[in-house]
């Protein structure tokens, strides 16, 4: 319990009072209480003494009544309150007067208490007989046998009478005192503390938030200074609170005003944001049209330079013919990257994860790179290490675009030296199912400064803007390749150094196929490469490395030589070798280097096989002049490769019944009659619904030796694929009866159950927008081809199934007029077909079937696109993406621009006579 200043000050002032009378009060008792026990004491025992000499004769004779006379005038004495005669065994003989504590009252009996005598206090004295000497009464003398036994009670009472008195004296005066204590202890309490509880209030009322409370106090002292100070703390206080209020409405009435302009600015954002999301979705339709917009011209220009190449140009002709065909193609990688860049910051680019080999994707690329890199006299390697996996499961598509802007960089950026592609493991974990690979492009180029890196990979910005000037380039293909990189599961990086060159590196995470068949890397029984001694010269080391990793896969050994002048020498010629191996350099070429090196090699006594830095027909036809068995690129394939060494190994013989594992030959090497060389075993199927761009695509084909098949709709290509076998099927996807991609699904599952092997289907469609070609991939299909297709598009799928490089495939002679002859009767055709198209069109206009009307412009769009119809072409593409969106305000203006720009076709065409 916790008790006040108050409860504290009262309880002083009543208890020191109270306690000290009491104190004084009890002592005074004390000893008043002393003195009546001592003198009652003395009387009882004077009185015992004296009665027992007189009891002795009255007993000794036994004369009662004298005894009884002797007591009663004992009891005269007021102290005297019983005497008591007792014979000598104890027995009461006589006995006078009452008990001294039967007549005593309330009081006296207190008195008793407080003096100490509240037990009566009594004498037994002996009566002896009178001849016995007595020295002291009180006690018996050995051997004398006492009479009788008197015993005296002693009564207090009259002592005691006087201090009850006193009693109630000292009661009286302890109350009187505490009467006053209390009254005392009440105004202390009320002089201290009232002070002390006005302060208390007073603050109370201060924390509670009433500034305003005063302490009204006149006291002094020190109660006084501290009121004072109460006080003048209240009105700091008070002037602070109305100083702070000041200061918080002048902050409410910023914030108010701030809020109110955040508000403004949030109206303004919103609007902005809704302007920006029509921005967004405006520039998707302007994609969406201008990738037919600019793509049709772009392809139509390509197509047509592409027939004018092959007519009879004299040399001034053909040069402005490439340079027109390198700007097209510039212009269209330009278009693709800006459409992958949109994709990608939309988040519409899909990843694949199909089977994939890894070599297929590098070799790919290095394929597709060598002309340029050839022409700069610069050396093109791959090195891909025997630990690495090489059959995942990915993106190949994607991979193969990372690494070919990564290849085209180094090239465009090298002006002399070398390429190197290298691939290796980052980590790996033989308990794992994944693998983590790391490819790595070298050069030996300009090279970057530290703060120049921190500028790639960046949108629309190169190392330095002076680079575009001197190389072009609208530095969009580095961030697309980072953010392919990065959706793919890796990292891309780059370590440069100034007139050094660079190495430009990502990283892939891909799941191990668990199934892998055995190819050309694993030397199995039966290989016919296995333990052969090959002899390998190139002057480049990583050239020879590069090579050396391939042909060790196969099981042969291999002995380098760096040096020409090694190969005269006397201990190579005495031993002996399976074939040479040579490999030239650009700069060889040009210094007609071979012509010593390929007879020196041949004295060695084996077949001489020969890898040049060159894509040139001529040259490699060349190089077989002069002696050498065969001769290939150098970024040739390895399935290429591996044909030819077994080729001149076995003195040209066939090798398809020893071949069991090993994929089979690509093409002839460059010295074969490639002239007569036609695509016999390899049957095409061609599926579209559209007449003229059947007849396109068959026409190439059959220009170049393939045969061919044709059907018109889905449900066709169903039946033809289930009768006979196809090594190649190009399949429209919008087709009637049955769709190009329901019919892929059929052929797909009618010849898995009947274990047939499956051809490589492209696909066939205009739609470049939109995720189209990603997700004809993720269907399974091989490839898609956006029309309208050139013949460079067609004849490297069927050179992909033939298994024969593109760079020494036979291209058939120039024929100017079967060009024309061809052109005239895809017009003619379009012309025969565009009154029903017209009649169609409008038909399902008015009935308001727009999916039947998108299928009759989808058919117009394509074969106009063959044709060079290019405002039709345009019409068509612009009314079909107008019903796909449902955008059905627009449909009569698209209509009637499309039978408009049908009309002056047709009125454009020459008339019978």
């Amino acid at each position: 319990m916790r008790w006040g200043l108050g409860s504290r000050i009262f309880l002083l002032a009543v208890l020191g009072p109270v306690l000290t009378t009491t104190v004084l009060i009890g002592y005074l008792f004390h000893s008043r209480g002393q003195d009546i026990r001592v003198q009652t004491l003395e009387r009882g025992e004077s009185v015992a003494r004296q009665l027992a000499p007189a009891l002795t004769e009255p007993l000794a004779r036994g004369e009662h009544e004298l005894l009884a006379h002797v007591i009663d005038a004992a009891r005269v004495d007021p102290v005297i309150a019983r005497v008591t005669l007792q014979r000598p065994d104890g027995s009461v003989l006589l006995e006078r007067g009452p008990s001294a504590a039967a007549h005593q009252g309330v009081l006296v009996r207190l008195a008793s208490w407080v003096v100490g005598l509240h037990r009566a206090p009594d004498f037994r004295v002996p009566v002896l007989p009178a001849r016995a000497p007595v020295l002291d009464p009180l006690l018996v003398q050995q051997g004398v046998t006492p009479l009788g036994w008197v015993r005296v009670e002693v009564d207090a009472s009259p002592y005691l009478h006087r201090e009850a008195g006193m009693v109630l004296q000292a009661l009286a005066v302890l109350a009187l005192v505490m009467v006053i204590s209390l009254l005392l202890g009440y105004w202390a309490r009320r002089t201290v503390t009232r002070p002390i509880e006005t302060l208390t209030d007073t603050v109370r009322r201060l924390g509670a938030g009433d500034l305003r409370a005063r302490v009204q106090l006149l006291a002094g002292g020190e109660v006084g200074t501290l009121a004072r100070a109460i006080n003048r703390m209240a009105i700091r206080q008070e002037r602070n609170d109305k100083d702070l209020n000041d200061q918080i409405e002048q902050a409410t009435r910023e914030l108010r005003e701030t809020l109110e302009a955040v508000e403004i600015q949030n109206v303004e954002l919103d609007i902005a944001r809704k302007r920006a999301l029509e921005g967004s979705k405006v520039k998707s339709e302007f994609l969406a049209n201008m990738s037919h917009e600019i793509r049709t011209p772009i392809n139509g220009i390509l197509g047509f330079a592409d027939l004018l190449s092959h007519s009879r140009l004299d040399e001034e002709q053909q040069d402005y013919v490439g340079t027109i065909r390198e700007s097209c193609t510039n212009l269209l990688a330009l278009v693709n990257d800006i459409l992958d860049f949109s994709k990608i910051e939309a988040g519409k680019l899909v990843i694949d994860n199909v089977a994939f080999d890894m070599r297929d994707c590098i070799e790919e690329v290095l394929s597709l790179m060598a002309p340029t890199a050839y022409g700069k006299s610069l050396e093109l390697a791959q090195i891909i290490y025997q630990d690495v996996p090489v059959r995942l499961f990915g993106d190949p598509i994607r991979i193969r675009q990372v690494l070919t802007n990564l290849v085209h960089n180094a090239i465009k950026f090298t002006p002399e030296g070398r390429v190197v592609v290298r691939v290796m493991l980052d980590a790996d974990d033989d308990d794992s199912e994944h693998a983590r690979i790391r490819v790595a492009v070298s050069d030996s180029g300009i090279g970057m400064k530290p703060d120049e890196q921190q500028r790639l990979f960046q949108a629309f910005s190169q190392a330095d803007t002076s680079i575009t000037r001197r190389f072009g380039g609208a530095g969009l293909g580095l961030i697309i390749s980072k953010k392919l990189v990065e959706q793919m599961g890796g990292d891309i990086g780059l370590d440069s150094e100034p007139q050094v060159g660079s190495t430009f590196w990502f990283t892939l995470d891909c799941l191990k196929q668990r199934r892998v068949e055995p190819d050309d890397r694993v030397g199995t029984q039966g290989n016919p490469l296995g333990g052969r001694r090959i002899l390998l010269h190139d002057t480049s080391t990583l050239s020879r490395l590069a090579v050396r990793h391939v042909i060790e896969g196969w099981g042969a050994h291999v002995h380098e030589v760096e040096q020409p002048s090694a190969m005269e020498s006397r201990e190579l010629l005495s031993q002996r070798w399976d074939a040479v191996l040579i490999g030239l350099s650009r700069e060889e070429l040009n210094r007609r280097y071979f012509r010593d090196l390929i007879p020196a090699a041949r004295a060695i006594g084996a077949p001489v096989l020969v890898l040049a830095s060159t894509v040139d027909r001529n040259e490699l036809r060349s190089l077989y002049q002069q002696g050498a068995h065969s001769s290939l690129p150098k970024a040739v394939r390895r399935q290429t490769l591996y044909r030819e060494l077994y080729r001149v190994l076995d003195g040209g013989a066939p090798a398809r019944d020893r071949l069991q594992e090993t994929p089979a030959p690509l093409v002839p090497a460059a010295t074969e009659n490639t002239e007569n060389a036609g695509y016999d075993d390899c049957p095409v199927l061609v599926v579209d619904d559209n007449a003229i761009n059947r007849k396109l695509v068959a026409t190439i084909l059959r220009r170049h030796g393939v045969p061919v098949t044709e059907g018109e709709d889905g449900r066709q290509a169903v039946d033809l694929c289930e009768r006979h076998e196809f090594a190649l099927v190009f399949l429209d996807i919008h087709m009637p009866n049955l769709s190009g991609e329901a019919a892929y699904q059929s052929i797909r599952d009618h010849l898995r159950a009947h274990d047939t092997r499956l051809p490589r289907i492209v696909a066939l469609t205009a739609n470049a927008l939109g995720g189209e070609r990603e997700r004809l991939l993720r269907l399974g299909m091989d490839e898609c081809l956006i029309k309208p297709v050139t013949e460079t598009q067609i004849m490297r799928q069927v050179r992909h199934v033939a298994d024969r490089p593109g760079d020494a495939a036979r291209e058939p002679e120039s024929d100017e007029a079967a060009h024309r002859a061809l052109g005239g009767q895809l017009q003619a055709m379009l012309a025969d077909e565009l009154p029903d198209h017209r009649r169609r069109i409008r038909q399902a206009y008015r009935r308001g079937e727009l999916e039947t009307l998108r299928d009759h412009v989808h058919k117009v769009n394509g074969a106009a696109s063959v044709c060079g119809a290019e405002e039709l072409q345009q019409a068509c593409a612009a009314l079909e993406q107008v019903v796909v969106d449902n955008r059905r305000v627009d449909i009569p203006a698209g209509v009637e621009r499309v039978v408009a720009a049908i009309n002056a076709l047709l009125a454009s065409q020459p008339q019978d006579p």
